[in-house]
């Protein structure tokens, strides 16, 4: 069964996304709103320094962009019918304001920005059915409370959406679902969302991470999330001390199921973003476009799936989507419990379950579905996408 993956869930590594990527456009436009009235939490730190030369003080109300389906793409869009549709809060990621000399080319220098750094995800989430609201964080960059800090923030945007569902004349009343949400982050970003899905503030169903971050508790933290759903993205050229390094990695470890773990290869830290790169990030050996679009795909599919009920990209968090990959390398490993052999077919070999056993490879051609219908507990599969 796809909801139990206590003993299956599958690591997801990908190197090469077919050109179909990212599940095509959806069935709704994207529209979105900016919005500046958002009232900030008492519990919130005031936040008033300088970085750089830039100002960074609390606001006396917050800033957000809000992603929604709607009939036409572009601000002020109006709200596609088929509503109420599930919302996510999403979370940016953390950089102190620097000289444009010490970004890449043509990056944005603007940190106050941020916020809108995501948009290829939030808007594509928009068509296939999701509501998105990424607040400001960038006042938050100093504040050395900051996972607290930044969840009270995002437990805020989705207060303040659930308030406009409800309001007379507001663009978003009755178009929203509000009995539970979702919650992403990318970096510390992450962070904040992991804590926020643990708080109790506010009823979160399922986290997606990209690149999270982790100082320490957040590892405890994310067990205390199960069985809720969590997907975590991890970019192998994620290295550099300016990212997450293998903290995705220690994040899926201590989370308890359902859980699902996507392995980009050639990914670093900041090509999920439009545009932010930094020279000492990681170096990318595939296209920030294309980073995105793997990250765009898996979310997509997470988000269908547990928020709702959708079957039909299942073969993204599943063995299923092997028929459509080039090259797929299967790793089986049997987990230390009491299991029969079992061999997994395949046209050039095959590969037997034992105990113990060592991780083993087989490589199946494009034209070759193989499935694996029946794991025993305690059996993990590794999907290899190349």
């Amino acid at each position: 069964d796809f909801h139990d993956n206590r003993a299956t869930t599958p690591t997801i590594s990908v190197r090469h996304g077919p050109t179909d990527w990212p599940l095509g456009d959806g069935p709704f436009k994207a529209g979105f709103r900016v919005v500046s009235d958002i009232p900030i939490d008492a519990n919130v730190p005031v936040i008033s320094t300088t970085v750089n030369g830039v100002k960074l003080e609390t606001p006396a109300q917050n800033t957000a962009i809000v992603y929604h389906p709607a009939t036409t793409d572009g601000e002020a869009a109006a709200f596609a019918p088929g509503g109420p549709f599930p919302v996510i809060v999403f979370g940016h990621a953390k950089r102190l304001p620097a000289p444009a000399a010490q970004l890449c080319p043509g990056a944005p220098a603007d940190t106050k920005q941020d916020f809108r750094q995501v948009l290829g995800i939030l808007a594509q989430l928009a068509r296939w059915g999701f509501v998105t609201i990424a607040p400001d964080l960038s006042w938050l960059t100093t504040d050395a409370g900051s996972p607290t800090s930044r969840k009270l923030v995002l437990k805020d945007a989705l207060a303040y959406l659930k308030g406009e569902n409800s309001r007379a004349g507001s663009p978003f009343s009755g178009k929203l679902k509000t009995t539970s949400f979702a919650a992403m982050g990318h970096s510390f970003g992450g962070d904040a969302a992991i804590f926020l899905g643990t708080s109790g503030l506010i009823s979160i169903d399922a986290l997606g991470l990209i690149a999270p971050s982790a100082a320490g508790s957040e590892i405890s933290e994310i067990a205390a999330f199960a069985p809720k759903p969590v997907l975590i993205l991890h970019g192998t050229q994620d290295t550099s001390t300016f990212g997450a390094q293998n903290a995705p990695l220690d994040i899926f470890a201590a989370a308890s199921a359902t859980k699902h773990l996507v392995k980009i290869d050639g990914a670093n830290h900041f090509g999920y973003t439009d545009g932010i790169c930094i020279p000492g990030d990681g170096p990318a050996t595939i296209t920030q476009r294309n980073q995105q679009r793997i990250a765009i795909a898996y979310l997509t599919a997470f988000y269908r799936r547990y928020l709702g009920s959708v079957t039909a990209a299942d073969d993204y968090l599943s063995s299923a989507r092997i028929a459509s990959i080039r090259t797929t390398s299967i790793l089986r490993t049997a987990m230390p419990t009491s299991i029969s052999p079992k061999t997994l077919p395949g046209p050039r070999s095959s590969m037997t379950a034992c105990l113990p056993c060592p991780e083993t490879t087989v490589s199946f051609p494009r034209s070759t579905r193989n499935t694996v219908s029946a794991l025993s507990p305690g059996e993990k599969i590794i999907w290899l996408f190349r």
